[in-house]
């Protein structure tokens, strides 16, 4: 028996090896141990140059050029047209002596930026690598200042219209009944006009001086068809002309020979003569017969190269949007050639602004104002964008440009809890003339 168990034993000793001999081993799944990767080479960026060397007035771009930096940025603020508005990360990537900016393109071996929001003599461009290894840095040079406040606005009252005298005096009016208007001089000095005669003055809608700089004629939305006058030496007030029913014009600009191009609501585009009657009658106005049904917005003579155009920004009725902004050709006494479509809003990333001015500049390029946030757009024939983003205060109401570089915006902040900040009139450094 004692036998018989030991052969029992051997037995299942001998079937246990065979099994252990020929069954393969479980084996554990588990990640490898971090210390056998190979090391990781992050992108570290190199900065070799940016360009304009110097962030004049006019300069809308920055573009920073250099080495892997592509790779390098982790989270930013880039412009998303699509939406018109920022992409929604925490922080940007780049920086301009800690000032972070909006990013408008980016490849591996240039950025483009807009404009920072800072005026240095001098300052350092940093670009944040992605895993926090070393930056890459680069000292830039000068960044002027663009825009200011002008005439110390700070009562908080609204401001409605402007215009520039070719003494480079601005004239500001508010927007109440019977007018108060205020006159800023280039020294940014600011008195108060003196309005002299009996005439009732309306709520004004637009403003622009004569040809001669005599007279400043005003336009309102009233029953009688009116545009007013005010004579600039004397302040004496008086009717300009009466237009012919049923036409109320808003909105007008003169032209170089002293036609005033004039709009409103479904009353077309209009020329009136130099020195017109007291009342005039259908046959002394020549009509452009292409907005009868269309809300003109606003209106202005403008000069490209060698020809004069009346630049129109005009919508289908006066509640909708998008805006078409419109030109006709000048071709002497108060003649419009055909109307050309320009730009139209609808195929941009801003067709849900109103647009309530329109100006060209010397080099050629269309400037929108807006009454939005960041209001200033500028158009070079093939995109349109910001101009100045996130320099300009909110909602641009009215502006005129002046005799050299300066264009001035009344502007409204209806977000901001500072009433001298709730209306005001910006000076803005555009690096080049307009018309």
């Amino acid at each position: 028996m004692k036998t018989a168990n030991i052969l029992l034993g051997g037995c299942l000793v001998l079937v246990f090896f065979v099994v252990w001999l020929f069954v393969p081993a479980c084996k554990y799944e588990v990640a490898e141990p971090l210390w056998y990767r190979e090391h990781e080479e992050l992108p570290i960026p190199k900065i070799n140059s940016v360009s304009p060397s110097h962030a004049t007035a006019g300069v809308n771009y920055i573009t920073i050029y250099g080495e892997k930096l592509e790779g390098a940025l982790d989270t930013m603020r880039i412009y998303n047209p699509t939406l018109d508005t920022n992409m929604a990360f925490s922080y940007s990537a780049v920086y301009f002596s800690g000032t972070p900016v909006d990013i408008k393109n980016i490849t591996s071996n240039s950025i483009t930026v807009y404009r920072p929001r800072l005026v240095a003599d001098s300052c350092i461009i940093t670009i944040v690598p992605r895993k926090a290894l070393v930056p890459a840095t680069y000292s830039y040079g000068r960044i002027e200042a663009v825009a200011s406040s002008f005439g110390d606005f700070v009562e908080a009252i609204p401001l409605s219209t402007l215009a520039v005298d070719n003494n480079e005096n601005l004239y500001v009016c508010e927007q109440n009944t019977n007018w108060r208007m205020w006159v800023v001089s280039p020294s940014n000095v600011k008195r108060q006009f003196t309005f002299s005669g009996s005439t009732t003055r309306r709520i004004m809608t637009d403003m622009k001086i004569t040809n001669d700089f005599k007279y400043l004629c005003c336009f309102s939305n009233n029953s009688l068809r009116e545009i007013q006058r005010v004579d600039l030496s004397t302040g004496a007030t008086a009717r300009y002309t009466q237009m012919p029913s049923p036409r109320i014009v808003t909105v007008g600009d003169f032209d170089t020979q002293g036609y005033l191009y004039v709009g409103g609501s479904k009353t077309d585009l209009c020329s009136i003569p130099p020195n017109p009657p007291s009342s005039l009658t259908a046959a002394q106005i020549r009509t452009a017969g292409t907005y009868t049904t269309d809300d003109i917005l606003t209106i202005n003579v403008c000069r490209v190269g060698t020809v004069d155009y009346v630049y129109v920004a005009a919508r289908q009725s006066a509640t909708t949007l998008p805006i078409k902004i419109y030109r006709h050709q000048l071709t002497g006494s108060g003649t419009m050639g055909q109307r050309e479509l320009v730009l139209d809003l609808a195929g941009t990333p801003f067709s849900n602004r109103k647009v309530t001015g329109i100006h060209v500049s010397s080099s050629g390029k269309l400037f929108l104002l807006t009454d939005a946030p960041n209001p200033l757009l500028v158009y070079d024939g093939t995109s349109i964008d910001y101009f100045y983003k996130e320099i300009l205060p909110p909602r641009g109401r009215h502006s005129v440009w002046g005799r050299s570089n300066s264009l001035y915006m009344v502007s409204y902040d209806s977000t901001t809890a500072d009433p001298a900040k709730l209306w005001n009139v910006i000076k803005i450094n555009m690096g080049e003339t307009g018309f």
